[in-house]
């Protein structure tokens, strides 16, 4: 099987793949949230126990035995309701931090993979990558040309400040000018420079036979 074939069975498992981790991620979601309250109704349950059995103790007879040991049998059930809550936070705990963070990272690996072939589709249909090698050399030229220009212009411009300084008056026009125009090819090449660089910092790498582009 080759790499472009075993790229359409993976796009074809996807969507239901992302659907099942959904699933999962939403029941543990739950399971986690009702051992939580189970936790909660635990603890409510030992503090009520525990304030039965010190209601116990005040018995209308002096050194009653029977509420004695009563009193001490509902301190023991309390101690194992509060045991019993402390675990089962404990358990919520972990499976929140543990299974349910897991299951939900790699359900967004399934979308962002889904997302990636999504515009892995749209590169290939637009022919997105071919647009972007013609702007760039496009640009390049352009930045070439005023280059050359501005080159040009400021040799020029050291020949009229030389006219200038043998007296010549005309000439300082002549180099206000040309200082005119280098500031403005200097603006443009500035202006190509930075789009052929913002162009540029679109990464691209390859797939077989297909473009990535990864803004």
């Amino acid at each position: 099987m080759t790499l472009d074939l075993e790229v359409e069975a993976v796009k074809r498992r996807l969507p239901a793949s992302i659907e099942y981790y959904r699933t999962m991620v939403a029941t543990l979601d739950r399971i986690q949230k009702r051992s939580e309250a189970s936790a909660a109704d635990y603890t409510r349950f030992s503090l009520a126990v525990g304030a039965l059995a010190d209601c116990e103790k005040q018995c209308h007879i002096d050194d009653c035995y029977n509420c004695g040991q009563l009193s001490q049998a509902y301190g023991k059930i309390g101690t194992h309701f509060s045991q019993a809550s402390t675990l089962m936070e404990v358990q919520a705990r972990a499976a929140q931090q543990g299974m349910v963070e897991s299951l939900k990272r790699h359900r967004d690996l399934l979308i962002s993979v889904r997302e990636l072939f999504q515009r892995r589709d749209r590169i290939r249909e637009g022919n997105m990558a071919e647009m972007l090698k013609k702007r760039i050399a496009s640009n390049e030229a352009k930045l070439k040309t005023l280059r050359t220009s501005a080159t040009n212009a400021a040799g020029g411009s050291g020949g009229g400040g030389a006219a200038v300084g043998n007296g010549e008056g005309g000439g300082g026009g002549v180099t206000g000018s040309n200082s005119a125009s280098i500031g403005l090819y200097d603006e443009k090449i500035e202006k190509i420079t930075n789009n052929i660089n913002s162009v540029s910092s679109l990464r691209l790498f390859r797939f077989p036979s297909t473009w990535f582009m990864i803004a």
